[in-house]
This record gives C-alpha cells, structure tokens and sequence, in this order.
C-alpha cells in the first residue's frame, strides 16, 4: 500500500466526524406544538431552567419534539462517495507520478491537502448539499485534472490518458458485454523498462506488521526500486530460480538459473547495481551498508497477482561482494513422490522404509538439484496423520512446509546451534524427526542414537550420488559400524532439463548408441535435441516457449539405495585408497546390491526422448 493510500484511508475517520456532525447540523431541532386543550405553564426561573419539561416527561402531549431525520443518509452518502473516488484517483496519481519518475512527493501533498483543506471548509460553512457538493468535487477533481494535463504533455499519444481515445479504448470491453460495439484502435502497451515496474516487494522478516510495513515503504522510496523491480520481473519472466549479483570494482555481472543452468543475463554498473542491491537488503530486514560480512533475509514479491517468496543471501568476496536471491515459487513445498521421476517400484519401497517404525533415510543433492523438493516430498510419505512429526530447521534459511509436521528453528548468528534445537524437539517425544541439511557431526552422531531409540529420521546433506553421501557421514567421523546399522535408505537426486516439445527434432539412432547404451534397436529408432542450425549455418526462429534455449523445465535422475548385509559388509571392507575411489567403490557396490544409477536413469530419460545426450551428459559431469 502506498504512503498516500494510507494517509487517505486515516483520514476516513476525520471524513465520517466532519459530515455526521454537518449532516446533523442541516436539520435542526424545531419545538413541537401543544397539545388542543393543555395550558403552558410560564417558564420556571429556578434551577435546573428546564424544570417544567422535566416536570411533563410524563404527559408526550406537553413534551417539546423536534421533526427528526438530523442524519440525512442520501447528503452523506453522495459525499461518501466522492470521498471514495477521491482515494482511488489519488494512488493512482502517486503510483503513476513513480513510474514517470515525477515529483510524487509534491503531487502526494497538494491532492491530500486539498481535499482535507475541502473537508474542513464544508464543516465551519454548515451550508446546504448544494453547495458543499460542488466544493468536494472541485477539490478532488481540480488537482486531479492538473495532473493529468502536466503528465499528458510528457508522454506520448498512446500514453495519453483521459482523452477520447482513451475512454472509448476503456469502455469498449464493458459495453461489448451489453452488446454495444465500438471501434477502438489497439492501445500500445508500454515497455515494462519505460513505464516502471509492476511489482510489489513486501517485507517478512521483521516480527510486527508495523515494522514490515516501513521496509516495505523504504523500499519502494528507495533511489534503487524501479531497477530491482525491473530485475525480479525479468527473472520471473524468464523462469529463472536464483539471481546471481557478483559485484566487482569494475562493474556486477548478473547471472540467472533457469532450469538449474546459470545464464549470462548481461552487466550492470556499479551506479545502478548498488542502489539495486541496496533496495533489495533493505525490505529484506538486511544492512544495506554492509558489504562483507554475511547476511541472510527474506521478503515478498506480488506480480501479476501471483505471490512470490524471495530470500537474498549476501557476503563478501575476493574481488568484491556476491548476492543471491533465490525465488520460491511454492512448487517445492509441495512436492510428492509422484512429482517426481521415481519408478513405481522405487515408490513403493521407499514409502514402505518410511513407514517402519524406526530407521535413518539420507536424502542428499548437490548444490541447486532440488535438495529442498526431494526432502519435502519424502517427509510428505510419512503417516504424519497417527505420527508426531518434527523438522529442525535455520531460522533465516526456513523451506519446509508439509502440512502436519511442526517446525523447531535455531539462530547460528544469535549462538542458537544445532543441537540445542535438536535436544529441545526430542523433549517433545517426536516419532520422526527431520533434519533438512546436516553439516554438523555431533548433530548427526544425535539422529543416530534416537534411531536407536526408536524414532523415524529423514536428514539431507549435499552430494552428487549415494556413494558420495555414505562417505559424507564417514567424513563426520560417525563410526562405521553406527551408519551400517541405522541408515535403512539413501536416495539421491541430479535435476536434468527437459527438451521443449515445441521445438525439439529427432535424428536417427546409430547402431553404436544403441550399443554403448545398452538399447534394444527394435524399441528404440531415434534420439531428441534442441534445434540445430540448418547446413547453411542459419539457425531457426527462436521458440517462444522456451526462449530459444530447447529446453524448458527439469525433471529428476534418482537413484535409492536401499542398506542390506552386502552394503553393510561393503562399507566395513572400504579400501585403505584415497577418498575419490572410495565413491566409485561405493558405487560398485550399490550396483551389486541392486541400485539403478544415476546413469541407468538417463538412459531411460534419453530413450523417451525428454532429455538429450550433451544435456544428460552435462548433468552427469557438472561441478557444483
């Protein structure tokens, strides 16, 4: 809500003070008559003065009436309404004068002030309808129309409004709906980098809505708001997850995540880039000046009335400082199984581990694979209906939102660790216990023992595969024997983009990739990619639905593992080599066990023709 829509909205109770006691004042109260056949006593000179009305509260017929009807309903209802009017043409000056970058300020306070100053007026006058009228409405729609001649003079025609062409360009969709058709030519839209940004950016991350309210004020004040909108909308037009500011002294480099793949989205310099940043920090409860230490917040934006969760991370650097907004969409938190690629079978026997009544399922990711999806979407299998269940998780960092599962939060900046979160949910006697991201041996060596107690827990931790993520826990220097006999499931997740089916072309299969891929030439012809330029070196028009990029969405390689006697014997014998050959090492033995790989999953991605090989290959290969 704009300063000026709040300033209007205190100043109705004034409005409603003023007219009650104006409209009151039009109808006075005028003596009533005697009754045919009473005699009017002389009026008493002793105290109190109107002692003989007093005296004949029993007899009506002596009592003096005023006519009534002092509230006159249709007075007050036809100023009500101009004052209404009033309140929607002043926000839309103050947000108009913001997006063509004019004097809101001055335009905020002669509309106010002259309609308040009208107010005022009409209640010393205490006149009829007939003039008090005529007064509110000029001073409503005499600066009004003030404006709109200054900022028509500005712009161009299609931009022009209250004009002919205007209104006949606003009324034709309502009359067409009466049946009345009129000729409109098409109204030029204007470019989003012209007109200002259609966003709105709330604040969430203070703990009173009055002090939201002045972040989210400050913001949209801020030197930096028209480019930080300009920003996020671009991002969100673009389907992009995360925005990356790196900031040098040369300039900031902005880079997008779409489809779990970083993207060039062009330099900024530093006289923009900052105020940018500096916005951003400021509604999301974070210290603009600061630039090195690091920093976590959070906030809301609303476009296109969708709502978005946004949470801004920010640190300093080697070369400078580094800012990264990650975009929530929703999706994530409510994920299930079933949104994801998992087999049937896989499904099936992973609700079932989830079901026993104790055990350790690892869920694990790399960096921007979908971490926070797979971890949801597994907790949302759990029986949380009969089961009490519990997810510790960072205060600044909060993402888990399964229905049925409470959250108990800790503030590493405030010396809240951990474990203290961690103790404090066990007293509470949960069934299952959720720990999204575990980097902390003692925490971990913790959800071990209440395996043993008897409780059901779901951790996650980052890592490229299901070998990598036992040698995690190893490397948290949890015993061997401890992780054998209390992880019962890992499952890992790598996100692989999804080809766009508008675009995509096939070509022919070659008997040496059915070969190296183990596909049978009967089933499978051919393979799918984006769309290759021409021999000419001509590249297609590009596709609208996925920006030209072939690609549009992602979709998971998961592979499970589920702990038997061979696993367990596996890890007991790892080989004294370096750490790198103890993933493969893991690997091979979780084929032997029974797993499907990561690569087995994109083989089979690949031959339904929804990924492509440079891309599966690109998922397999990628560091983080």
């Amino acid at each position: 809500m704009s300063r000026c829509r709040c300033i209007a909205m205190l100043g109705a109770l004034a409005f409603c003070a003023l007219f009650t006691t104006w409209a009151t004042a039009q109808n006075p109260a005028t003596p009533g008559s005697t009754a045919p056949g009473a005699t009017a006593d002389a009026p008493s000179d002793g105290w109190p003065k109107d002692l003989d009305r007093l005296t004949n509260l029993q007899q009506p017929t002596a009592f003096q009436r005023g006519k009534g009807g002092y509230l006159s309903p249709i007075r007050l209802g036809l100023c009500w309404l101009v004052f209404l009017g009033w309140i929607a043409t002043t926000d839309w000056v103050n947000r108009d004068a913001q997006q063509l970058e004019g004097a809101y300020y001055r335009w905020n306070t002669i509309l106010v002030a002259s309609f308040m100053g009208a107010l005022v007026v009409v209640w010393l006058l205490d006149s009829s309808i007939m003039l008090t009228l005529p007064v509110l409405l000029g001073a409503w729609l005499a600066p009004v129309g003030l404006y709109v001649f200054r900022r028509n003079s500005t712009v161009g025609d299609h931009e022009k409004v209250l004009t002919p062409e205007h209104v006949r360009f606003v009324l034709a969709p309502h009359l067409k709906r009466l049946g009345i058709k009129i000729t409109v030519e098409k109204k030029a839209v204007k470019k989003a980098k012209d007109a200002g940004p259609p966003i709105d950016f709330n604040a969430t991350a203070k703990a009173t809505k009055p002090e939201n309210m002045a972040l989210s004020l400050n913001a949209k004040d801020s030197p930096g708001f028209k480019e930080a909108g300009l920003l996020v909308i671009d991002a969100l037009q673009k389907r992009a997850s995360q925005i990356m500011l790196d900031f040098t002294r040369e300039g900031t480099v902005v880079r997008y995540q779409i489809d779990s793949v970083w993207s060039d989205a062009g330099p900024r310099d530093r006289q923009t880039a900052d105020p940018l940043l500096a916005t951003l920090k400021s509604v999301a409860g974070m210290k603009a000046e600061e630039r090195a230490a690091k920093q976590r917040g959070k906030f809301e934006a609303v476009y296109e009335k969708a709502k978005y969760r946004l949470n801004l991370q920010s640190g300093g650097t080697k070369t400078g400082e580094r800012a990264i907004v990650r975009i929530d969409t929703g999706a994530a938190r409510k994920a299930r199984f079933t949104d994801l690629n998992l087999s049937a079978k896989q499904v099936e026997d992973l609700t079932a581990a989830l079901q026993e009544k104790q055990g350790l399922v690892l869920v694990s990711a790399p960096t921007g694979h979908g971490l926070t999806t797979l971890i949801s979407a597994t907790t949302a299998s759990i029986d949380r209906f009969t089961r009490n269940v519990m997810a510790i998780e960072e205060a600044s960092n909060r993402e888990m939102e399964v229905e049925n599962v409470q959250a108990k939060t800790y503030d590493a900046a405030e010396g809240r660790a951990p474990d203290v979160a961690l103790v404090e949910a066990i007293r509470e006697f949960p069934e299952a216990i959720v720990f999204p991201e575990v980097t902390d041996g003692k925490v971990f060596g913790m959800l071990c023992e209440q395996v043993n107690e008897g409780h059901m827990i779901i951790a996650g931790l980052r890592a490229r595969e299901v070998g990598e993520a036992l040698l995690k826990v190893l490397m948290l220097k949890i015993p061997i024997k401890v992780v054998g006999s209390t992880v019962t499931a890992v499952v890992n997740q790598r996100l692989v983009r999804k080809l766009c089916t508008d675009c995509r072309e096939a070509y022919d299969a070659t008997p040496q990739m059915l070969q190296q891929f183990r596909l049978p030439a009967d089933k499978v012809t051919q393979f799918y990619r984006p769309p290759q330029a021409d021999a000419a070196g001509k590249k297609k028009a590009e596709c609208k639905s996925c920006g030209g990029t072939g690609y549009r969405g992602v979709t998971g390689l998961v592979e499970v593992l589920f702990m038997n006697d061979a696993m367990r014997a596996a890890l007991a014998n790892l080989p004294k080599v370096e750490p790198a050959k103890h993933v493969d090492y893991l690997r091979q033995s979780a084929q032997k066990a029974g797993m499907r790989t990561l690569q087995e999953e994109g083989i089979v991605l690949l031959a339904q023709g929804i990924t492509s090989l440079p891309e599966l290959k690109r998922a397999l290969t990628e560091k983080e």
